[in-house]
């Protein structure tokens, strides 16, 4: 398995940040501390739909093999092609091939390593990677009409820290962007406060906003939700 690993971080100019963590690195220089932006490994650059349990699992112990843990990336999001189908009742289901034991495995072993663990959807009805990727399982998995429901699914159930929302599926169905991702914030405040051991740690629930609004411009904004 090569080993590609693209890491992110999320620079001032595309990000906004509410109640976060602080993560302070102290400069034995002059005795200063600096609040690093967020940062991590994120699938689908390297790997578009064509993921598995094993390849997250693999990329996330490279983070710590190669000192990315240490140098401050902490955050691990399993991208786009996760996604299975909703069953009768609108529950989502994974991949049975791509991820055979379901997904809180992979929360479990990202939070083993000492890391966060995150997922992606989509502010519409359907995911990128059925656009752009012909991936027939993101049909029908974005969070549109399923707020509530997915965010207990993966926040609570699955015990997943911060969640990537893009804006493909949204765009599609011409949904206002600030009504949807206003919407959805609130929707998955709620559903989290039902969780309260999930933070423990503090606020660690991240909510990453990713629109496309320019033609090959991508904005990403990563939010946390707050103190619970």
């Amino acid at each position: 398995m090569k080993n590609r690993i693209y890491l992110f971080t999320v620079a001032v100019a595309s990000f906004m940040c509410i109640s976060c963590t602080k993560t302070q690195t102290t400069l034995s220089e002059n005795e200063k501390t600096v609040n690093p932006p967020i940062m991590g490994w994120s699938s689908w650059n390297a790997f578009r739909v064509d993921i598995s349990e094993d390849i997250i699992k693999h990329q996330a112990d490279l983070m710590v093999k190669k000192g990315l843990k240490d140098a401050g990336y902490h955050y691990v999001n399993v991208d786009d092609g996760y996604f299975g189908k909703r069953d009768d009742n609108g529950i989502m289901h994974t991949h049975e091939q791509r991820f055979p034991n379901g997904m809180k495995p992979i929360a479990d072993y990202v939070h083993g390593l000492g890391m966060k663990a995150g997922l992606y959807t989509d502010a519409g009805n359907s995911t990128c990677g059925s656009m752009w990727d012909n991936d027939a399982a993101g049909v029908g998995a974005g969070i549109y009409g399923h707020e509530p429901q997915d965010a207990q699914l993966y926040f609570g159930d699955w015990g997943f820290d911060f969640i990537k929302i893009d804006y493909c599926g949204g765009d599609v169905l011409g949904l206002n962007e600030k009504e949807r991702y206003t919407s959805i914030r609130n929707s998955i405040d709620k559903e989290t406060k039902m969780f309260p051991s999930i933070f423990a740690d503090g606020p660690s629930r991240a909510l990453g906003l990713k629109m496309q609004q320019l033609p090959g411009v991508s904005v990403e904004i990563l939010m946390h939700i707050g103190d619970h």
